[in-house]
């Protein structure tokens, strides 16, 4: 199985955390994280995958567009709002969430 570079946004979080564990199990390298704590980036990501909170969505928008990365979206308590914004990001970029 191919390996990747992923980023994740909502890193200390629950959940974050959690799927950090799971990617790390199978070889996967984080090579980009941002949460409350801020911004850390050692490589450009393959993939982002986002469990963080509807405040934090614009900027995982954000940085789907500047990694020109498909992003993976778990967040819980999106309103309709939320979802056209990812709609719209899907028009340019892969994304996944609940819509």
């Amino acid at each position: 199985m191919q390996k990747i570079k992923y980023g994740l946004i909502g890193s200390s979080g629950r959940v974050g955390k959690e799927v950090k564990s799971l990617m790390d199990e199978y070889g996967n390298t984080l090579v980009f994280s941002f949460d409350i704590d801020g911004e850390w980036q050692e490589d450009v990501p393959q993939v982002l995958i986002d469990f963080s909170s509807p405040e934090a969505l614009d900027k995982s928008i954000y940085y789907a567009a500047k990694f020109k990365a498909p992003l993976v979206n778990g967040t819980t308590g999106l309103k309709e709002g939320h979802i056209n914004k990812l709609k719209k990001l899907a028009e340019k970029y892969p994304c996944s969430s609940k819509f």
